[in-house]
């Protein structure tokens, strides 16, 4: 995901290596794209091309110029992902410019959004499991907090443990949960039982997307 501008990603020919290096720095990709005053494609540079150039003597202070790669891998916007995801992954990149039929870069695509969203996607779309979270237990090295709460009902920030550990899941399409309780069992199940839309039949349904549903054993 871009956290800048496309611009942030961009770099003038004319600039030194020294500043390239800041602007890697901030933007934390390991690659500028070089490009003309029309923001045509010219060239990419990556922290490893500018430490080589470095390690064999290069001025730190040369224009990026003399170290960038003239021939980059670029997509246009109809890019295919599967195709680039294997292009990423082959040349260890972690982004590519996205250009028009000029050659002016128009986007940056990262590696994170062309390979791990779609395989996110496919994740939450067909986990079907139930999860069991063991909540019997006493939390003796959290006392004297549990001689007063059982442990998943301790708050850390405005959610309690449990509520965390749900919504890990959720995020990854799981929505059966099973708990086992013990120890302090009657507060856990007066917890869920107060949530929004609970039943008193021993199963609840979550405040949570997508009605993710835990029963008591």
């Amino acid at each position: 995901m871009r956290r800048y501008p496309v611009e942030r990603y961009l770099a003038d020919p004319a600039m030194s290596i020294r500043a390239a290096l800041q602007q890697i720095e901030e933007t934390e990709r390991r690659t500028l794209f070089v490009v003309d005053q029309e923001r045509r494609l010219r060239g990419s540079v990556t922290d490893g091309d500018i430490r080589r150039w470095l390690i064999g003597g290069g001025d730190i202070n040369a224009p990026l110029a003399d170290v960038l790669n003239p021939h980059p891998l670029s997509v246009g916007a109809d890019y295919d992902r599967d195709s680039l995801s294997v292009r990423l992954v082959e040349l260890g990149a972690t982004c590519v410019p996205v250009v028009d039929a000029q050659q002016r870069v128009v986007d940056v695509a990262f590696w994170e959004d062309v390979v791990m969203e779609p395989a996110a996607d496919l994740l939450t779309s067909q986990v079907d499991a139930l999860v069991v979270i063991m909540a019997g237990g006493r939390g003796t090295r959290m006392e004297p907090f549990t001689q007063v709460l059982p442990k998943p009902l301790l708050p850390i920030g405005d959610k309690t443990i449990v509520e965390l550990v749900i919504e890990r899941f959720v995020k990854h399409g799981v929505r059966r949960f099973l708990l086992t309780v013990n120890y302090k069992a009657n507060l856990l199940k007066a917890f869920f039982q107060d949530l929004p839309a609970a039943t008193r039949s021993g199963s609840w349904r979550s405040p949570w997307p997508s009605a993710p549903r835990a029963a008591w054993p």
